[in-house]
């Protein structure tokens, strides 16, 4: 990746450096023709469309992927590059801004927080609904506050020590967070932790509520395994997984079920399950709702996952349980020790429920 500087009132010794990622997604974007679809430019067309990052204090420096890519498009290979640039540069910069598309932004930021082990410096992730040529954009905010958020340090130290993303005047933990709207500029939510940060005139932290790494050391990973499958209960759905995947099984499998965790009393599901499980393929439970939590055996009809050795899925966003899945395969050996990863928090993306499932 090339990296160029930013012009910015930072002199030659700046108080702080920021590398920004630019991958691509909505706020880069432009129509090539009236009524025609949006396609990702080029670093260039953002930065003539910010004059504002003149302003800033500090130093950044920008690289960009080549082509910049629609977030539809970005997936666990982009995951391992990002994690690799972060963890080649990390001892350069003080904190780190990545510029993304949004219907995939919470999948990167939740398998980045995996990835890059006792992390202690900020990457903030964000995007924007509105392309930064729009006359309402919502992309030069997001990306000012990101950059300024990202340099935040108080005594010396980062307040942000995470992955963590911005939007509409709100940071969330970054593997807490789900994209629930299309057309608002609200697109984020976080229900089962609160915001990290709330900005107005100042920037306001949630101090209790910021990660700290137990982890001595950074380092990051480059082990992820895509080989998961998800499968979202349904009523009626007992006629559709007849010879479905057991041939072939994946190496993991997620299920979103209803409520705190409950499936339909089909004897073809819960066989299908079971057949799963007995291939040694971890099965993860997950709520279908953005609230709340899965609570295996609280209704009988979430008993029989506790008896066939479905794991309770607690608290975990789908994002953070599909990538954490990916990861806790690609990093860990043996269908027992993939399953105590899978229910161990790893950074703060779900409840401390120990390894009561297993």
């Amino acid at each position: 990746m090339e990296f160029l500087s930013l012009e910015t009132q930072a002199q030659s010794n700046p108080e702080r450096s920021i590398l920004m990622i630019y991958t691509g997604g909505t706020l880069g974007m432009i129509r090539t023709e009236p009524g025609g679809p949006l396609k990702p430019l080029n670093f260039e067309n953002l930065r003539k469309n910010i004059p504002e990052l003149s302003n800033l204090s500090i130093d950044v420096q920008v690289c960009s992927f080549s082509p910049p890519l629609d977030s539809s498009d970005i997936g666990p290979d982009h995951w391992l590059e990002l994690a690799k640039l972060i963890g080649n540069h990390y001892h350069d910069f003080d904190g780190f801004v990545i510029l993304h598309g949004t219907d995939t932004l919470a999948y990167t930021s939740s398998c980045l927080s995996f990835l890059l082990k006792g992390l202690r410096k900020p990457v903030v992730m964000t995007g924007a609904q509105l392309p930064i040529g729009f006359q309402r954009t919502d992309a030069r905010n997001n990306i000012i506050t990101a950059l300024e958020i990202a340099s935040c340090y108080e005594d010396d130290k980062p307040v942000v020590q995470e992955v963590a993303v911005y939007f509409d005047y709100l940071l969330f933990r970054g593997n807490r967070v789900s994209k629930i709207e299309s057309h608002q500029f609200d697109a984020y939510s976080s229900e089962n932790y609160p915001p990290l940060a709330k900005v107005g005139v100042d920037i306001s932290f949630n101090q209790a509520f910021l990660f700290n790494t137990p982890e001595k050391e950074f380092s990051y990973s480059q082990s992820l395994d895509p080989n998961v499958a998800a499968l979202r209960i349904y009523p009626g759905m007992e006629r559709g997984l007849e010879g479905m995947l057991m041939e072939n099984p994946p190496k993991g499998m997620i299920i979103e079920s209803f409520g705190s965790g409950n499936i339909p009393n089909e004897k073809g599901l819960i066989d299908f399950l079971e057949g799963l499980i007995k291939k040694e393929v971890p099965v993860l439970n997950l709520s279908q709702c953005p609230g709340g939590e899965v609570n295996q055996g609280k209704y009988q009809a979430s008993k029989v996952l506790n008896d066939i050795g479905v794991l309770d899925g607690s608290d975990l966003s789908f994002e953070a349980g599909l990538t954490k899945m990916m990861y806790c395969i690609g990093n860990n050996n043996g269908y027992e020790n993939i399953c105590k990863a899978v229910l161990s928090p790893i950074s703060g993306e779900m409840k401390d429920n120990g390894s009561k499932r297993l």
